[in-house]
C-alpha cells in the first residue's frame, strides 16, 4: 500500500494511491505468483483515473546464475469524467535472468512484453492501441554496500483509429534511461538517489516529447 501527494497546492497537483495483494508459492526450482491490484490517480484533489486488475508471475530457476520467467496481467482503465478514454490492457511478456561471474557481480535481466489496450467504446477506436516493449536492465554491487541500477527500454505503439483532431492515425516511439543508485544500512533505512530520461517520437505533435526527472528516496525496512 502507498499513497503520494504533492506539498505545494496548484490546480495541476498529483495525488497517487497504490493497492496491491498477492500470494506466492514456491515450486520446485521457481515459484508462482498471482494477485491483484489497484491505482487511483488523482488530478486537483479530484479522482482523474482508476485501475484495477489481475497479475500472475512464474519463474523457473534453469541453474544458480540464470532463471526464466513468464508473466500476464490483465487491467482495466477507468476515467470518471472521460469515459470515452475508457479501455481494457491486456499484456503478456516473458524475462530472462543472469548473473555473471565478473567485478561488481553484474545482474542481468532481459524483458519483452507485448500488449494490447482495447476501446470500450466503438466509436473511439482512436483510444486502443498495440505495443510491444524490450527491456534491459542490469544491476552492479559496489563496496559499501552500495547497489547501481540501469533501465533502458523502447517501445512502439500503434493505435487503432484515425485522430479526430489531427486526422491521422497515432504511432509512437517512446525509449528512455533510468539510472539509481541504492545505499542500504544495518537498521533497515536506505536512500536511493535516481535520474531517469525519456523520449516519446510521435507522429503527432502535441504527444512528441522529451522528458527528464530527478529522484531521492528514503525508505525504511520493517520485519
Amino acid at each position: 500500500l502507498s499513497y503520494l501527494q504533492a506539498r505545494d497546492h496548484h490546480q495541476f497537483n498529483q495525488g497517487r494511491a497504490t493497492v496491491q495483494m498477492a500470494v506466492k508459492r514456491h515450486l520446485q526450482h521457481g515459484a508462482l505468483v498471482l494477485g491483484a491490484n489497484g491505482d487511483l490517480l488523482a488530478v486537483n484533489d479530484e479522482v482523474y483515473r482508476n485501475a484495477y486488475g489481475l497479475f500472475g508471475h512464474w519463474s523457473l530457476s534453469l541453474n544458480k546464475s540464470s532463471r526464466l520467467s513468464l508473466f500476464g496481467q490483465a487491467k482495466e482503465l477507468d476515467y470518471p469524467d472521460q469515459s470515452i478514454r475508457n479501455t481494457e490492457r491486456l499484456t503478456v511478456g516473458a524475462g530472462y535472468t543472469k548473473a555473471v561471474r565478473a567485478p561488481f557481480s553484474p545482474v542481468i535481466k532481459l524483458v519483452a512484453k507485448v500488449g494490447n489496450e482495447d476501446e470500450n467504446h466503438n466509436n473511439a477506436p482512436h483510444q486502443g492501441h498495440d505495443f510491444a516493449n524490450l527491456t534491459l536492465q542490469a544491476r552492479f554491487s559496489l563496496p559499501y554496500d552500495l547497489r547501481f541500477h540501469a533501465t533502458t527500454f523502447y517501445e512502439e505503439r500503434n493505435y487503432g483509429g484515425t485522430d479526430p483532431l489531427f486526422l491521422i492515425s497515432r504511432e509512437d516511439q517512446y525509449a528512455g534511461l533510468n539510472l539509481k543508485l541504492v545505499k542500504r544500512f544495518a537498521n533497515g533505512w536506505s536512500i536511493t538517489p535516481e535520474v531517469s530520461f525519456s523520449t516519446n517520437d510521435s507522429n503527432i505533435e502535441l504527444q512528441d516529447y522529451n522528458r527528464s526527472m530527478a529522484m531521492f528516496t528514503v525508505k525504511k525496512r520493517f520485519r
